[in-house]
Order: C-alpha cells, then sequence, then structure tokens
C-alpha cells in the first residue's frame, strides 16, 4: 500500500514526505475500513445466503479498486502542488533553524512583564481616578470655604450693624 511518487519525481524524500506518506497510507486504511465487510454480509445474508464467498470476493475487489483510485487521486495532487519539492525545503529550513544560535533578544514580553503591565495599567487608571476625586473634592471644598467666608461677611455686617444700633439705643437711654 506503498504511495510510489519516486516514480513520477527525481526527487527523494526527506523526513516530513515520509511521514506525510505515512499519514495519508494510515487514511486511505482507515476510508477502505469504513466499507466493512461484516455490515455488507450482514445487508446481503438474508437476500442471497449463498453468494456469501461471492459477496467476500466483491468486498476485496472494491477495495482493492478503491486503494488504486486514492493512489492514483493522491499522486495527482502531489505532483501537481509539488508537495515533496515543499516539503523537503521545510526540511531543509527546519535543520538550518536548529543549527542556527538561539536569538538572545526577546521579542516576546515574558508572562511576568505582561503581569507588571497589567498592575501598572490598574495602577495608573486608579491613580487617575483618585486624582479626579481629589479636583472634585477640592474644587467643592473651595466653593463650600467660599460660602463660609460669603457668610461669615454677612454675619460680621449684621454683627457691627446690630452693635451700632445697640450702641444707638444705649446712647438714647
Amino acid at each position: 500500500m506503498e504511495l510510489d511518487l519516486d516514480s513520477t519525481t527525481n526527487v527523494t524524500k526527506g523526513k516530513t514526505a515520509a511521514e506525510f506518506d505515512i499519514l495519508i497510507h494510515k487514511w486511505m486504511k482507515r476510508c477502505v475500513e469504513a466499507a466493512t465487510l461484516p455490515t455488507l454480509i450482514d445487508i446481503f445474508k438474508p437476500i442471497l445466503p449463498e453468494l456469501i464467498n461471492e459477496i467476500k470476493e466483491c468486498h476485496s475487489q472494491g477495495e482493492d479498486y478503491m486503494l488504486q483510485e486514492f493512489k492514483k487521486g493522491i499522486s495527482i495532487i502531489v505532483k501537481e502542488r509539488q508537495l515533496v519539492e515543499k516539503q523537503n525545503k521545510l526540511d531543509d529550513l527546519i535543520s538550518e533553524a536548529e543549527k542556527r544560535d538561539k536569538v538572545q533578544i526577546q521579542l516576546v514580553p515574558t508572562p511576568e512583564q505582561v503581569t507588571n503591565g497589567v498592575i501598572y495599567k490598574s495602577k495608573k487608571d486608579e491613580l487617575v481616578r483618585l486624582q479626579d476625586m481629589l479636583d472634585k473634592l477640592t474644587d467643592e471644598n473651595y466653593e463650600l470655604m467660599n460660602k463660609v467666608r460669603e457668610e461669615d461677611v454677612k454675619k460680621q455686617e449684621k454683627i457691627s450693624k446690630l452693635e451700632t444700633e445697640i450702641d444707638q439705643f444705649n446712647k438714647r437711654i
């Protein structure tokens, strides 16, 4: 059940292409197994009990035909899309990457940095909220203090007016 692409292409298969072939073989096997013989026998046994051997032979021929058609179709797809060459290129890129030194610069923040950033942002937001609250309270306080001063001035005016009236009253008496 080997998918023979070596005869259609002059490219030798790399690791990824070989693993892909294994995967394709498993897939084809599972597809063929989907049409199980016991189910077919159970269906046809009541109708044609004497033809069980012929049913098994037909099933075997059907499996072979399905496998041949799968192989043809997959070979065409692999050839048209140049999968073996692309998989070999991928293998080359992977081997080159493994040979290179690891990157020393960290491009992605660490989880601790992300956590610190989130904490910083929430603290900054809280600080802004508290500063706004302080500004509002300060404004209210100035307004209230101005009212108190105005009331105090009015009170002083009334007191001075009352004192002048008391003085005038005392003078009259």
